[in-house]
């Protein structure tokens, strides 16, 4: 039997400069037994030497979990309301310029189309390396500010910008590169599961500033430790992450294949795919033919030895169709997906942000401020898996739009409710069921993006996308934030009471209502787009 298909690996799969063949040492008996395979060592190197991972994973499998530890550290912007009451205090900031920095943060993380280029021009290593040079750079400078006196709030929003940037082009680096890895029956779960890894981020951090630096208010020395932690899985990143596309068996051999390599089978079959319908594309246009949409649906059959292996390859590109740019703009889907992504972002980071600010307001302390930031973080977690393991359980029955709606209704109610009665015993439920919403929807995203236009610029195209939430952020960051200022009492040094969030929870709960409306539009069409 053998362990190991061949495979080819590629930094990016639509160059094939960058192609490598790595073979493995076969040994075949006579007695037409099974073939029993040996890893080369030497072939897992990008320059040479041995990697003792060989034995136990596949690099597609390296490269996952070295994914998930990136998104284990590019969610540290999300646990800014952690630790922004005690900065606020600190620094003798109002919640508008508090907020401004962390809405600049926000910003630049979504800002991510200029990261997303460099991503689908360079590909995952360089991408790993520029992000975690401007995480250094950012938090580093940062630390500096805070140490020496010169902490302005426009300027720690720059250098938060520059975090946003790094931690967003980390995200993709492991995201995208995972997603071209499993594209097919499993992207939505792989997909889920590096989301969940994010959303784990912002908890993670919050217990080791709880545990660690928050007795001291050491503000400092926290943003210090992220921007070291941070650039170490960046660097790791920068040595391993590539994207590898598994390659088929030669036919009419007598090697057997064991049954986890027809997956890897259907990879390497949906990616020739891909490429020929790219080529073919390319011919029309050249050739002034319209390229005509089709299903890119096939069933292969494969003959190794005695055995038949037949595969049924479903792209997620499900009209054959790779766009961006300016043909991107120009599809009406695109906009109708941008807005709603503004709005259920907006909501989600308006929670994220002012937490801290919103515990506070409803006499909660300190402690439960910090718990249920843990909360918010489990919570996001399990609603990115959940929705990753489902949405590719029923993806034949359920368009991945419809979990939209779904998302935005319950925005809808629990958002209503909560400005209906204001009281803290429902905070927990209104981080809970925001915070598993706002995951669910975050994991359907890319993948909507890749299924409707294409992964051949999914990085660029995704960045765009990305731009809804930085201006979501915003509108939703500076009305709550201009609302708790109105209210607030100078003696108390802050805001208190039912008044300080509520017209932010009125907008938050009818405009929910809105992207629901928008996205049930959407699963509308791309379902009858489907049966064309």
């Amino acid at each position: 039997m053998a362990d190991k298909a061949l495979v080819h690996e590629v930094d990016d799969p639509l160059s094939s400069s960058h192609t490598r063949y790595h073979h493995d040492h076969a040994s075949l008996l006579s007695d037409n037994r099974k073939v029993h395979t040996q890893p080369d060592q030497h072939s897992w190197c990008c320059c040479s030497g041995w990697r003792p991972w060989h034995s136990v994973l596949s690099y597609r499998e390296v490269v996952l979990v070295v994914g998930i530890a990136l998104q284990l550290v590019a969610g540290t912007p999300y646990n800014f309301s952690a630790y922004s009451p005690t900065l606020r205090k600190q620094e003798d900031f109002s919640s508008t310029k508090i907020t401004m920095v962390a809405t600049m943060g926000n910003v630049g993380q979504y800002c991510g189309f200029l990261i997303g280029l460099v991503y689908d021009k360079a590909g995952p290593r360089v991408t790993s390396a520029v992000s975690g040079l401007l995480v250094l750079l950012g938090y580093g400078m940062t630390c500096l500010a805070l140490r020496f006196s010169f902490a302005y709030p426009w300027l720690l929003g720059i250098f938060y910008m520059f975090v946003g940037q790094g931690c967003w082009g980390l995200g993709i680096a492991a995201l995208l590169t995972n997603m071209k890895n499993y594209s097919g029956p499993h992207v939505g779960k792989i997909t889920g599961l590096l989301s969940s890894a994010f959303a784990l981020s912002s908890g993670m951090f919050t217990l080791i500033w709880s545990g660690g630096f928050s007795p001291n208010d050491n503000v400092s020395g926290f943003i210090l430790t992220m921007a070291i932690v941070v650039s170490c899985v960046a660097f790791v990143a920068t040595l391993t992450m590539k994207v590898v596309y598994p390659k088929l068996p030669v036919e009419n051999s007598d090697i057997d294949i064991r049954e986890d390599d027809t997956e890897e089978a259907q990879q390497q079959q949906e990616y020739k795919q891909q490429q020929q319908q790219q080529q073919a594309k390319a011919d029309d246009e050249s050739s002034g033919v319209l390229p005509q949409q089709h299903t890119a649906t096939t069933a292969t059959a494969t003959n190794i030895g005695t055995t038949a292996v037949t595969h049924a390859v479903v792209s997620e590109n499900e009209r054959g169709i790779d766009i961006t740019g300016k043909d991107l703009a120009l599809q009406f889907d695109f906009w109708l997906l941008w807005i709603a992504f503004l709005i259920g972002a907006g909501i989600g980071m308006m929670v994220i942000n002012h937490l801290g600010d919103l515990v506070l307001s409803l006499d909660g302390t300190a402690s439960e401020k910090n718990l249920l930031v843990g909360l918010l973080s489990l919570c996001n977690c399990a609603g990115r898996l959940f929705v990753g393991y489902v949405g590719d359980q029923f993806k034949h029955r359920i368009n991945r739009a419809y979990w939209l709606v779904a998302v935005f209704s319950v925005f809808a109610v629990t958002h209503g409710v909560f400005f209906c009665i204001m009281e803290f015993w429902y905070v927990p439920i209104l981080v809970a069921l925001t915070a598993f919403s706002y995951g669910s929807m975050t994991a359907v995203v890319p993948v909507l993006i890749g299924q409707y236009w294409g992964l051949k610029h999914v990085g660029a195209n995704y960045g765009y996308m990305a731009l809804a939430p930085a201006v979501g952020s915003i509108v939703y960051g500076q009305v709550a934030s201009f609302f708790y200022d109105q209210y607030s009492d100078e003696d108390a040094d802050g805001c208190y009471g039912n008044s300080c969030y509520e017209v932010a929870f009125a907008m938050t709960s009818s405009s929910a209502l809105v992207g629901a409306v928008l996205v049930f539009f959407l699963a509308r069409r791309q379902s009858m787009l489907k049966l064309l």
